[in-house]
């Protein structure tokens, strides 16, 4: 993912000069980098959903845990998607919201797992 994300800094400065000279290159350009990265990013997601079936299993009297990370991933990327098209429109104080109502949203999903969490160690500690 590091070699996505320096590719996508490099294509951002080789757009900023293809945008100066050649603008019809610069889309082009920008959507073989755009279909590359997406290309990449859901061959990781196959091995994702792979991964979270193995823990799935591992959960299997329990897979409200399981549920409940994939709803907080799901969340988190797609509020990460609407604050970067907020930032694009110019919108920095909606990005902002945005990313801090699904933080908050991600704690409260989260807290029945942490009190269940408590009260297994709790057990553990006075057994």
């Amino acid at each position: 993912m590091i070699k996505l994300a320096i590719l996508c800094v490099i294509s951002a400065a080789v757009l900023v000069f293809l945008k100066q000279y050649r603008t019809d290159f610069a889309l082009l350009f920008k959507l073989a980098v755009l279909a590359f990265v997406g290309i990449t990013v859901f061959t990781a997601l196959s091995a994702a959903i792979s991964e979270t079936e193995e823990i799935q299993s591992l959960f299997s009297e329990n897979s409200a845990m399981v549920k409940l990370l994939l709803k907080a991933i799901g969340l988190s990327v797609t509020a990460q998607i609407a604050a970067d098209i907020c930032r694009d429109c110019g919108e920095q104080t909606l990005a902002s919201a945005v990313e801090i109502t699904a933080k908050l949203s991600v704690l409260l999903m989260a807290l029945p797992a942490a009190k269940q969490l408590a009260e297994i160690s709790l057990g553990w500690l006075n057994a």
